[in-house]
């Protein structure tokens, strides 16, 4: 027999444990029942055979200051439901969770991991780890799965700043361990893949940061939830963005997500948008003596995104990243993509342009939410973005760049991007099927065929979008035959050709070929012009 904290409900003490930490069961008269036992936490338990009336909390060996009435409860025998990781989380005295607009509730957690999926099992008490719900509009549904934000406490340090106990942790086997994880509901995707395969595509697309994930199974208070992914939780770290989050200062970076007013919760720092320009949720810098204020933030992030929205050219964009998020969101075929874009700066002291990722929200993708026949800047939801990528497809370096990228990723030999979706998918189902609750058959049929036409149908409709009309020298496509064209043209035959390079128009002597040549003839012509 045992009890557990809630035998302490009402009692709890800020600082902890009141005494010394310890406790014994007591009979009615107050005869001991059990020798006095050293608590680490409210969650600690103690073993007793028999009935007991109180539980006394001692400061000493023989000094009770507190009595409890107790309550006995057979021990819960806990297992790992499937060959994925079984997680058990136990909000302190029972606590219901709060929405992503609420607090943290202090929660103990247990991972089984019998298999190894992500190096073995663990336990924390409620002591280091906090949990509240993730995802304001999944959180305005009443009923259905929901998403949660796991934060671990901060390792523990001596007086010289060396960690003595860490409890980050590591829940995808991804290599590293952290304070801040993600348990992602797929509460639309019943498939439970949609999102891992978009991680897949980002990886295969080579975004500078995609979050790692792992499926589990959850329980919250002994009360089965479903099968989760979990995941990273999307945040600024410089010194390990290749492996552990995205890279970007956390003092001078920016990590801006671009989504609506739904997108904005009680306490972020935003910038306001509306139909015609986007909610700017500033995640990265936080406000602070070396960041500046909070309104000082929103004016740095306000007055780059007034330049930015005003041109067509891509002033203000890395190119490279954009064009790149915008065929995999084109890929992803996500309704809702164009309200949630990541974007991010590395360091605005250096960086003059919004470099874009990770993908991120895909549960509506693959079918979910849009037919293998529909483009996304065209028919998902109302946004922003939707008539700003309406007016760059009418830009020829847009169309030059896209039309390049693509040939990179669709049959291009061994790095056929289709052909490694297809593979990707295929473990993904195997993996998902190893969890409790596996996946519907009909949904994993609705992905195969949707990855089975989206391909083909995207080479036609990117080969009729990015027909441009020819203009010799205009080799930057911003449709015009100028200084900056000698440039781009002078950089292409030193072998850094830059993004939305029209070669078509490069041939400036008629030759037959581009060569240096062709970067005299060109500069000879404008200063003609000039």
């Amino acid at each position: 027999m045992s009890f557990g904290n809630y035998a302490f409900q009402g009692y709890m003490f800020a600082d902890g444990i009141p005494g010394d930490g310890t406790v014994r069961t007591v009979n009615e008269d107050g005869s001991s029942l059990t020798a006095p036992e050293k608590l680490n936490s409210w969650d600690s338990t103690i073993a007793h055979d028999g009935a007991f009336a109180y539980i006394q909390v001692l400061n000493g060996a023989d000094n009770p200051i507190i009595s409890f009435e107790a309550e006995v409860e057979e021990p819960v025998v806990r297992t790992q439901l499937a060959d994925v990781p079984t997680i058990y989380i136990d909000t302190q005295n029972g606590a219901v969770i709060q929405p992503s607009t609420g607090e943290y509730v202090p929660a103990a957690i247990e991972v089984l991991d019998k298999n190894n999926m992500i190096g073995g099992g663990f336990t924390e008490t409620s002591r280091y780890l906090e949990v509240r719900g993730r995802g304001k509009t999944e959180w305005a549904v009443k009923d259905g799965k929901k998403s949660y934000r796991l934060k671990f406490a901060k390792d523990e340090k001596d007086a010289d700043g060396n960690v003595t106990t860490s409890h980050k942790h590591d829940l995808t086997n991804g290599g590293y361990a952290k304070r801040n994880w993600i348990l992602l509901a797929n509460a639309a995707d019943e498939s439970l893949v949609r999102n891992a395969l978009a991680d897949e595509l980002g990886l295969a697309m080579g975004f500078a940061f995609t979050p790692k994930y792992q499926h589990v199974d959850l329980y919250i208070n002994n009360v089965y939830q479903g099968t989760y992914l979990a995941t990273d939780h999307v945040e600024a770290d410089a010194e390990n963005g290749e492996s552990k989050r995205v890279p970007v200062d956390e003092k001078q970076g920016w990590l801006l997500d671009m989504t609506n007013q739904d997108g904005i919760a009680t306490g972020d720092v935003y910038v306001e948008g509306g139909e015609s320009y986007p909610y700017i949720n500033i995640k990265n810098p936080e406000p602070g003596n070396k960041t500046g204020t909070e309104e000082e933030i929103k004016t740095k992030v306000k007055t780059f995104f007034d330049a930015l929205w005003a041109a067509d050219d891509g002033s203000g964009l890395d190119k490279e990243s954009f064009v790149n998020w915008y065929i995999a969101t084109e890929i992803l075929g996500n309704a809702s993509a164009l309200n949630g874009i990541y974007a991010y700066k590395e360091d605005t002291d250096t960086d003059t342009e919004l470099k874009f990722g990770p993908l991120w929200g895909n549960e509506l993708a693959w079918g979910n939410s849009l037919a293998y026949n529909a483009m996304v800047y065209e028919s998902a939801d109302a946004s922003a973005w939707k008539s700003k990528l309406t007016a760059l497809w009418q830009q020829n370096w847009f169309k030059n760049a896209v039309k390049t990228r693509w040939a990179e990723l669709y049959k291009s030999g061994e790095n056929d991007l289709k052909a490694t979706m297809l593979t990707k998918f295929a473990a993904l189902k195997t993996a998902v099927g190893q969890s409790h609750d596996g996946a519907k058959t009909g949904e994993i049929t609705e992905i195969q065929n949707y990855l089975g036409q989206r391909f083909e149908y995207l080479d036609a409709k990117f080969a009729e979008l990015t027909q441009t009309t020819a203009l010799i020298g205009d080799v930057n496509g911003d449709g015009l035959v100028d200084n900056a064209d000698v440039v781009t043209l002078l950089l292409h035959t030193l072998g850094k050709t830059p993004t939305g390079f029209a070669e078509e128009n490069a041939d400036v002597n008629n030759d037959g070929k581009v060569d240096n040549a062709d970067v005299v003839t060109l500069l000879h012509q404008t200063l003609t012009n000039n």
